[in-house]
């Protein structure tokens, strides 16, 4: 492993920006009509042809000119929509039998881990129906039908929200002592955590009535976000610029391409173009934020906590001292962030520094370019110190048509990146839309940082124990950008 030190880390990350690699893809890591078919390796060369004519021509290319190997492959998870219906169907059966177990879960641990197993199983089912569907949805967000999927997932989780409702104040009714000893009983181990947490949490769990209630409403808790998602991916009317003097529709990926452009006048023209159109429907993204927000403090409310933040670190077992320090940390660094805005103002030679100045190399040239392929083998060589375990699935999953990744950017994808986890048996997915530069690279390692995390913890977990939290999630991403970036300075 090689050496490191925080100055070294400080200055690593001062490199990176000067080599043009501060304007990455926004990362979201997710836990989530027919299928469209994979297409046969015979419409291969049409297919590049026909995208490589899109990029030049400065058009967002269709889903249909992208080659397979590029793409994910969720027919993994469903060969087609009648087989996930069938899990619709199996859901409900689970949801059903579930139900059966109210009233019953103070005869005896044999009881309990019945009723667990069956609410687990359910969730198991739900989590790969939303994969799916998010999946299908996030190739394409201005087809309706996965949109209509998706929704369908909204309810159903809903309704398993609302079945098992009544466990966690059920256990709580019990005598503390009885609750205390199913928690370190051997046959309720894969669910042990669990009840400690319950356990821990006994104040803000309510009456079985109103968690059902809570539950049912969680499709409008969340409609902020559904409608923001919809909204930006399939509607948002974006208009075309000439840059250098060709047309360019401009996107969500688009912009993040050319607001690295050495030429300011390049970069004024995108981000004026691009927050414009924002500022035009500011209204409706004010609405949607607002609604989303709401749900979040009405839901901590309904659970007797003080705020949204204590809600949610809580549910992380983190105090919300957490959350302060990390925004305390951040102030105390601010001198060092402005003496860094104010070199960078000093090596591009602007009067005055403004936001579409931050992402450019602060030396005035282009960012180093480098090839998807390049990049994968960078990555590997820089992941080298993490050992041939770690290497082995990592290699598996970036090699060509393995079905883990989505490389390309296409006309109506989801913008940035994520990587799902949700389908416990099978491999995660990572949702790109990929840039030949660092940040393209950078994106890569993050995300198969979280594929990875997940991987091996699916591998070595029971499903019930299987997930992880934020904070855990995060470490194992930017260890990879950690590594890549320590790498690639000493190749410099």
């Amino acid at each position: 492993m090689r050496k490191s030190d925080p100055g070294r880390f400080l200055l690593s990350a001062l490199l990176v920006v000067l080599l043009g690699c501060g304007g990455g893809q926004v990362r979201e890591d997710a836990k989530s009509t027919e299928p469209a078919e994979q297409q046969p390796a015979a419409t291969a060369e049409p297919a590049a042809a026909k995208k490589a004519e899109a990029d030049k021509s400065g058009e967002i290319p269709e889903r249909s000119t992208i080659e397979a190997k590029y793409k994910w492959t969720p027919e993994e998870l469903y060969a087609d929509r009648a087989a996930w219906e069938k899990d619709v169907e199996a859901l409900k059966a689970l949801l059903g039998k579930g139900a059966t177990f109210k009233g019953k879960l103070g005869k005896g641990a044999k009881v309990v881990k019945e009723c667990l197993d069956t609410l687990d199983r359910a969730y198991y089912t739900l989590e790969k129906l939303w994969v799916y569907a998010h999946m299908k949805r996030d190739e394409d967000t201005r087809i309706d039908d996965y949109g209509a999927m998706t929704g369908r997932c909204q309810t159903l989780e809903g309704e398993y929200g609302k079945v098992g409702a009544f466990v966690d104040p059920e256990l709580l009714a019990l005598p503390p002592k009885k609750l205390q000893r199913y928690a370190k009983d051997k046959l309720l181990k894969d669910y042990d955590r669990r009840l400690s947490e319950l356990i821990r949490r006994r104040e803000h769990i309510l009456d079985p009535a109103s968690e059902a209630l809570l539950a049912s409403l969680m499709p409008i808790a969340w409609s902020g976000m559904t409608i923001y998602r919809a909204f930006t991916g399939a509607e948002l009317p974006f208009p075309e610029v000439e840059i250098e003097g060709a047309p360019v529709k401009l996107s969500q990926q688009r912009y993040v391409q050319y607001r690295v452009h050495s030429d300011r006048d390049v970069r004024r023209q995108v981000f004026e173009t691009f927050w414009n159109t924002y500022k035009s429907f500011r209204k409706s993204c004010a609405a949607m934020l607002n609604a989303q927000t709401q749900a979040h403090v009405q839901y901590a409310r309904a659970h007797n906590y003080d705020s949204a933040i204590e809600a949610k670190f809580d549910r992380d077992a983190l105090p919300p001292k957490v959350f302060e320090t990390l925004v305390a940390s951040i102030h105390e660094g601010l001198p060092e962030f402005h003496r860094y805005l104010k070199l960078r103002k000093q090596l591009l030679g602007v009067e005055e520094l403004e936001y579409l100045d931050i992402y450019p190399p602060m030396t005035g040239k282009s960012g180093a370019e480098y090839k998807l392929e390049d990049a994968k083998k960078l990555i590997v060589e820089a992941l080298a110190p993490l050992g041939e375990e770690y290497l082995k699935p990592f290699n598996e999953a970036i090699k060509e048509g393995s079905g883990w990744i989505d490389y390309w950017p296409n006309a109506g994808k989801r913008s940035g990146a994520y990587c799902t986890s949700g389908a416990y048996d099978k491999h995660p997915y990572v949702l790109l839309n990929h840039a030949e530069d660092y940040n393209g690279m950078s994106t890569i390692a993050h995300e198969l940082g979280h594929a990875m995390h997940s991987y091996f913890s699916n591998r070595n977990q029971p499903h019930p124990k299987a997930d992880y939290v934020t904070f855990m999630a995060e470490i194992a991403s930017t260890v990879n950008e950690t590594l890549l970036v320590e790498y690639i300075l000493e190749k410099i």
